[in-house]
């Protein structure tokens, strides 16, 4: 017997016998498709799937008829596996911060990082090991089973049979908003390793990380103060309405010699600058500083000050407290008329050799520093970046770069990463890689032209040299 009337096609409704209404919208085009009801429940299915799921959320919650008096409850749900490219980064947004959306806490009893939404892990899914008096799930059974078929997905040649694997049958809430489609960096290492940062063994290094600003001392020289009371932007993206200021932060201060002297050339920095005072985007000015010998991130700021000028600083302040250079987008000028009003442009590294152009080139203005950040530059640099990440730290060590990232900001941005999104840390280390790879290719390239007139083939073709033997003090240097 049929007990209502209607229909349930999409931005249709059906009433039921007993006078309630069920309307069936659609959001994709329209995140207000909600507007003019009043509902009392409102479900959204698949929300890993939908780009405008805050617009969406913010417009379904003004139809509450009263401000004071909450009567609305909304539920949104999602399948580990079924998420898409950037809307999984709203959707998880969302599940990580439930006070921000007036949602239901829970204890992330799973990878102990703080409150989070409600999670049922995949083996509490299984059928097969529910019993059948209380329909309860064994739990060691379904994690053994769990646990064989991942094992025997990580044997195949196609890394992307594990991670599909475990993206379709999550175990914690992390592996629920990973996704292959449009993944350009290694996104479930950087997932685990984000884990480990949020609540796992790295969480200390978080903890223990310098906060703070640097000052100059009477004699000129740096040193960095620890306020307690600053915290660096942890969080990607940001709501409207999030601090914006952050603080610089220290995870391995500069390393001197005897002499107390930092060696040249073992620090660098790239850096992301904005010209704006006021930006009306959420873009962020960024800068990390890294040791080249270490492969590591040492130093980051991320953040938006008062003023431009106040970001060009806390740059200046790190480059010289590292004795690093930095590169920089030198499409926006601010930056480099900073330095140069400082007398300090000998801090911005030089635009690499093989992106000079003979017309605009010219030693000692902007056009001789930085990078003009085009698409095919970027697209390079990212290149550069996802090789890093794989980089083992040492010949002796088998971690790789990206398990000493201790950002959780900078691991979300790498995780979440796409081409119409705004990434500004991600711009920043892109600037980095190309300093590092454009430095080693400078002195092998300057090695090289270190000959004398007896290394002219000349004297070799009559046998009058003596035959060195390469990397030795007895050989050429360049060979």
């Amino acid at each position: 017997m049929i007990n209502y009337s209607g229909t349930f096609a999409p931005n249709r409704e059906a009433t039921s016998k007993s006078g309630s209404v069920v309307r069936h919208r659609t959001f994709k085009d329209n995140p207000l498709a909600a507007n003019g009801t009043r509902p009392n429940l409102v479900a959204i299915d698949e929300v890993g799937f939908m780009y405008n799921i805050k617009e969406s959320w913010g417009a379904i919650e003004a139809t509450q008829a009263s401000k004071a008096k909450k009567s609305l409850v909304i539920w949104a749900l999602g399948t580990g596996g079924l998420v898409s490219g950037r809307a999984a980064l709203y959707a998880e947004s969302i599940f990580r911060n439930p006070q921000d959306y007036n949602c239901i806490e829970f204890e992330d009893i799973f990878e102990h990082r703080g409150k989070i939404g409600y999670f049922v892990p995949y083996s509490k899914t299984l059928n097969e090991f529910k019993t059948k008096e209380n329909k309860e799930t064994d739990e060691l059974l379904a994690k053994m089973f769990i646990e064989n078929k991942r094992q025997e997905a990580k044997k195949s040649p196609d890394p992307t049979v594990y991670q599909t694997e475990i993206i379709n049958g999550p175990m914690i809430p992390s592996e629920a908003f990973l996704v292959l489609e449009g993944a350009f960096f290694p996104t479930l290492q950087l997932k685990e390793q984000l884990a480990e940062v949020e609540g796992g063994k790295y969480v200390k290094y978080t903890d223990a990380s310098f906060k703070g600003h640097l000052i100059f001392n009477e004699d000129n020289t740096l040193d960095f103060i620890t306020v307690q009371d600053l915290k660096p932007i942890r969080k990607f993206p940001l709501n409207k309405n999030d601090d914006k200021q952050g603080c610089i932060e220290i995870w391995v201060k500069p390393q001197k010699n005897p002499e107390g002297v930092i060696a040249k050339g073992i620090y660098i920095a790239g850096i992301d600058v904005v010209d704006k005072d006021k930006s009306t985007t959420d873009s962020l000015p960024s800068i990390f500083i890294m040791n080249r010998l270490t492969r590591q991130l040492v130093a980051e700021y991320t953040g938006r000050t008062t003023e431009a000028k106040d970001f060009y600083e806390i740059c200046r302040k790190l480059l010289l407290y590292y004795n690093a250079i930095g590169m920089y987008e030198k499409n926006l000028i601010g930056l480099y008329n900073y330095f140069d009003q400082h007398k300090c442009t000998y801090l911005l590294a030089e635009t690499p050799y093989q992106l000079r152009s003979s017309d605009t080139y010219k030693t000692g203005t902007n056009t001789a520093k930085g990078i003009n950040a085009s698409s095919a530059v970027n697209s390079e640099g990212r290149n550069m970046l996802k090789s890093w990440l794989q980089e083992k730290i040492s010949i002796v060590s088998e971690v790789r770069v990206y398990e000493t990232i201790y950002s959780p900001s900078l691991l979300t941005e790498l995780v979440m990463w796409n081409p119409d999104g705004n990434f500004d840390r991600v711009s920043a280390l892109i600037m980095l890689m190309w300093l590092d790879a454009t430095m080693y290719k400078q002195i092998t390239q300057e090695v090289t032209k270190i000959k004398t007139f007896l290394d002219n083939d000349y004297f070799a073709d009559l046998g009058v040299l003596k035959k060195r033997v390469p990397n030795t003090l007895d050989s050429n240097f360049y060979s």
